[in-house]
């Protein structure tokens, strides 16, 4: 058994073994997708740009959920059953890297959904005073400036 990847690592290990037509057509079709790789188009997307942005897929369970599915369906694993069980059964597969079967048993243990946020990556908060809630009046707020039209024109 390897030693247990990063959450970066893992979405990155998915990010190069996913087909770029399953990548491309989920950055087409999913507004999440689109903003993580905001500025490219679908069509132009390559391994290492996808690879890229593995650290925005890391931070966010529900992308990173979404990554997994795709990746599930590129292997065209069952789509029956919790992820859990198809990361498990992916994991088996002889015709996978070791690297990548390593990835699909960790997601497994975490539900396929290992994040930088789920794990110690990301520093606890510190203890301090609690959190206050500020009632701000309307008054205290400066008015919007006003549009100004431009003159009419003559007619």
């Amino acid at each position: 058994m390897t030693t247990e990847r990063s959450p970066e690592e893992l979405a990155a290990v998915l990010l190069q073994a996913t087909g770029l037509e399953a990548l491309r057509r989920e950055v087409g079709r999913n507004k999440a997708w689109a903003k993580a790789f905001g500025g490219f188009r679908p069509q132009s997307l390559t391994h290492p740009m996808a690879a890229g942005k593995a650290a925005t897929f890391s931070r966010d369970p529900a992308l990173m959920r979404s990554l997994v599915t795709v990746y599930l369906k590129h292997l065209g694993m069952p789509e029956h059953g919790s992820i859990e069980q198809r990361l498990n059964a992916a994991a088996a597969r002889t015709g996978l890297s070791e690297e990548v079967r390593d990835t699909c048993a960790q997601l497994s243990r975490s539900g396929g959904t290992a994040t930088a946020a789920e794990t110690s990556e990301v520093p606890a908060a510190e203890e301090g005073p609690a959190a206050v809630e500020v009632e701000v009046e309307a008054a205290a707020l400066p008015a919007p400036k006003a549009r100004r039209r431009a003159p009419a024109k003559p007619k």
